[in-house]
């Protein structure tokens, strides 16, 4: 119980300095990005945050760095060519799963480059 309690504080600690970084590169209205995005997903992401057995598939993928990089780039499919600061990812779609999975793209090739990439989509008008 302890330990999930600690990675919770963790995640909720990690997402929300993550967040202003990302609010700070991007700025803040009717965008969303990973560590800002519509309350409906960020209430499932909470959620997911009480199985135990999620929790424990999460701790074992960021157990090091290498782990963690190599989970981002499954999921990212193709490291996208990323560049520092900002990067728009066009409108949200109805289910934002593809933008999550090409933002995981820009995430990984930042992040295998050492720069800083901050991929965003725009809410739709």
């Amino acid at each position: 119980m302890f330990n999930r309690s600690l990675f919770l504080a963790q995640y909720q600690g990690a997402t929300a300095a993550a967040a202003k970084v990302h609010d700070d590169a991007i700025g803040v209205g009717r965008i969303y990005h990973l560590f800002r995005l519509p309350i409906g997903l960020e209430q499932a992401s909470a959620d997911a945050l009480n199985d135990a057995t999620f929790v424990q598939t999460v701790q074992a993928r960021l157990a090091n760095r290498e782990s963690a990089l190599a989970r981002l780039a499954e999921l990212a499919g193709k490291e996208e060519s990323a560049s520092p600061g900002p990067v728009s990812l066009g409108q949200m779609s109805q289910d934002l799963k593809a933008e999550l999975l090409r933002a995981a793209g820009f995430y990984c090739a930042a992040f295998t480059s050492g720069i800083q990439t901050f991929p965003y989509v725009r809410e739709v008008e």
